[in-house]
């Protein structure tokens, strides 16, 4: 059960930094430049992947 979570987990994760990272480089970066670029994505991803993590916790009970 905890792979299956892990792995489910890091899916999520990479798929949502697939997306974020590809607006980030064909839009933002273009717009603003590469570190304020970098530093719009941060929070998003951080917040993404606190939460599936935090709602599958509680899901599983740890």
């Amino acid at each position: 059960m905890i792979l299956r979570a892990a792995i489910a987990y890091w899916a999520v994760v990479f798929a949502l930094g697939f997306v974020l990272g590809t607006i980030r480089v064909l839009w933002v970066i273009p717009l603003v430049g590469l570190i304020p670029a970098t530093l719009i994505e941060l929070p998003l991803i951080l917040t993404g992947s606190g939460s599936r993590q935090a709602g599958w916790c509680a899901d599983l009970g740890l």
